[in-house]
Formats: structure tokens, C-alpha cells, sequence
């Protein structure tokens, strides 16, 4: 459908900014479940500014492990998964 297309195609373009060493996996996730930094926010009880920090790669470097704990909560997938995210073509 239209829609999964569309989603698919912010996914590929998220891991191109991740490729890109512009953005962090979390930027992966949030398109893949439709988030904005507001929802990604509100489900994880992170503020919006540390979510924001986050995507990028500087401020998700040294990300403190209990954000990554909700992180993998709310995408239903490991730390591990998050940190080794690694896009591929």
C-alpha cells in the first residue's frame, strides 16, 4: 500500500542518515514505528530535548544505559540490537 511505502521510504532514508554518520540508530526505530520526537518522548518518558540529543550520533555515544532501557522497551527489541544497529544497503 501507499502507506507502507511511505514508511519504508523515511526508514531508508533515516538509515542513509545513519550510514551518513548524521543521525544514531534511534532515528531507525522511531520512523519504523512511526514516532516523532514528541510520541518517542511521551512513550519513554525521556524529555524531548535528551530525545533529540540522542539521535545524534554525539549525544547517542555516550547515552546513559537507562535511556537505552526505554528505548528497547518501547521498540520492542534489545539494547544490544539498538547500539549494534547497523543499516545496510
Amino acid at each position: 500500500s501507499i502507506a507502507w511505502d511511505l514508511i519504508n521510504e523515511r526508514v531508508e532514508m533515516a538509515d542513509e542518515k545513519i550510514r551518513k554518520g548524521k543521525a544514531s540508530p534511534i532515528l531507525h526505530f522511531m520512523e519504523k514505528h512511526q514516532m516523532n520526537i514528541s510520541i518517542l518522548a511521551d512513550y519513554t518518558e525521556i524529555p524531548r530535548l535528551k530525545v533529540w540529543w540522542h539521535l545524534k550520533p554525539k549525544g547517542f555515544k555516550n547515552i546513559k544505559n537507562e535511556y537505552l532501557k526505554a528505548y528497547s522497551k518501547v521498540f520492542e527489541v534489545s539494547i544490544e540490537e539498538i547500539i549494534q544497529f547497523n543499516p545496510t544497503k
